[in-house]
């Protein structure tokens, strides 16, 4: 093998001129994917350089592939599909004997769905938001109806043509990182079609528009005058929540949970055998109130999968823990080497990254991926370090998972209504107490879930298996949730930080 300073800096690169091999590695176990990009149909140039790609990851271990399919390239004509562009890729995927994780990307919009403006993320200015490190381009929200429609054709048009493909599950993907997420700054979108759905959303709540201007202090005459205000961080008035900032958040979560379901619904037409997942990053985090991920297992309800992404530095039997309760299959990406690097990580990249795609396995992931890899150096520091052989392996063992006495409950309404002065790096009181004492009950041995608001409200007999439930820095609690807890049979266990407990309006819960 040459130095690295003689190889060529991308792979890719690298592959052309023949300049690195692998040690194979067993492909068999569970799923276990490498991620490439739509663009690197480009970057290889024919196909037997892209075959030579796929056929590294083969030899690497992995036993299946992501791709993103781009709905601009599939769908460049408003209901014209075209997937001569990707069909000698799929293809060869599969011919390599390999599975398959397909992500629709709706980050690459048609020039036709942009040109509507409405269907674009909008801040309180009205400016349309734009993200991206080489070229800037829109988000499309979750409001206009006309989007979601022609999202349900690309999502439908997708599946019906993968039906025969050997694909595992979907997930839309419409963030700059391709994921089913915005970024914590982004996800606040006041676009006239965001206005009119808010709108929609509060009559079911408020019975007439008096009662909704006596709750939030106003004066509207007309339900065309009421608009979505909310600006960070006014999410409480006079030591209570606000109102409008709580009918926000729900309707936030209710537009979602539509989006998500119009797009499951359009998968299951397109492929009645079809599987679907959001890709939601951190679930619990400090900027899960921003991007709403808290609350993903309501949005994501009926859907089979939650795809996680924990960060390097994050414990992964937390994050794990969290997302297995759910009660859905569980995908887990492992971001490349260079997030290691930009987080500044101690420990050895290949030693960590290995023992991480292991901990995924063992605390219950259903499939785990390596995504955001480029450079040539990284493969061949992985190479020498490791990583590919133990990775494999792990995939390989057959992990037992005990049923779990404890659970730590984190509650969505301290998350959203803590005080955010410089909200994005406060410390999350309650985060950090919750995960102090999950990380306590392990170091004595025992077997953890982490229960949130919606994982309770979708599957309050779960709480039965429970003999104590731990609530650390406890302070709101939506009222169905607390029932839910009294009523378990569990010894509720009340941790430091935890206050008079109230519900998100407010009102205080009965003891």
């Amino acid at each position: 093998m040459n130095t690295m300073n003689e190889q060529p800096a991308n792979i890719i690169a690298c592959l052309k001129q023949n300049r690195f091999t692998a040690p194979s590695q067993p492909s068999a176990g569970q799923p276990y994917a490498f991620t490439m990009r739509s663009w690197n149909r480009g970057e290889c140039g024919d196909m037997a350089t892209w075959e030579k790609f796929v056929r590294l990851h083969q030899t690497l271990g992995y036993n299946s592939i992501g791709l993103d399919l781009s709905w601009a390239d599939i769908e460049e004509k408003r209901g014209s599909y075209d997937f001569t562009g990707y069909d000698p890729y799929l293809r060869s995927i599969a011919n390599a004997g390999l599975g398959l994780q397909l992500k629709l990307n709706s980050r690459m919009m048609p020039s036709w769905a942009m040109a509507h403006r409405d269907a674009l993320l909008c801040g309180p200015d009205g400016q349309v938001l734009e993200e991206g490190s080489a070229t800037a381009t829109p988000y499309h929200g979750f409001a206009d109806p006309h989007l979601i429609e022609a999202l349900q054709g690309f999502h439908e048009k997708v599946a019906a043509h993968c039906r025969g493909l050997p694909n595992l599950f979907y997930v839309s993907a419409f963030s700059c990182s391709f994921e089913s997420e915005y970024h914590h700054t982004l996800w606040t979108d006041y676009s006239s079609a965001a206005q009119r759905q808010m709108r929609e959303y509060l009559r079911t709540v408020y019975p007439s528009l008096d009662r909704l201007n006596a709750a939030w202090l106003t004066t509207y005459a007309t339900w065309n005058e009421v608009a979505i205000a909310w600006q960070p961080p006014e999410t409480m008035r006079d030591g209570r929540p606000e109102p409008r900032y709580v009918d926000f958040m729900k309707y936030r979560e209710w537009s979602a949970r539509r989006f998500f379901d119009a797009l499951h619904a359009a998968i299951k037409a397109g492929d009645p055998d079809a599987e679907y997942g959001p890709q939601v990053g951190r679930i619990v985090c400090p900027v899960g109130m921003l991007r709403g991920t808290i609350g993903a297992f309501y949005w994501a309800e009926n859907c089979e999968w939650i795809f996680v992404d924990p960060a390097p530095i994050d414990d992964y039997a937390w994050e794990l823990a969290i997302a297995r309760a759910g009660g859905k299959k569980v995908a887990v990406e492992l971001d490349g080497p260079d997030m290691y690097r930009r987080w500044k990580v101690a420990v050895p990249f290949p030693a960590l990254y290995a023992e991480q795609t292991r901990a995924c396995y063992e605390h219950g992931a259903n499939f785990v991926c390596h995504a955001n890899w480029d450079e040539t150096r990284d493969y061949m520091q992985s190479v020498e370090g490791g990583l590919y052989e133990r990775a494999a392996a792990a995939k390989e063992e057959i992990f037992d998972i005990p049923r779990a006495a404890d659970a730590v409950y984190v509650g969505k309404w301290d998350s959203y209504l803590r005080k955010h002065i410089a909200w994005t790096a406060q410390p999350d009181q309650v985060l950090e107490l919750s995960k102090a004492r999950f990380q306590d009950l392990r170091r004595q041995g025992k077997p953890v879930d982490v229960v949130l608001d919606d994982t309770i409200l979708q599957k309050p007999e779960k709480l039965k298996q429970y003999s104590d439930i731990h609530l650390c820095g406890a302070k709101f609690i939506a009222r169905p949730v607390w029932e839910a807890l009294r009523k378990s049979g569990a010894t509720l266990i009340f941790g430091d930080g935890t206050a008079v407990l109230r519900d998100e309006l407010g009102e205080m819960l009965p003891q």
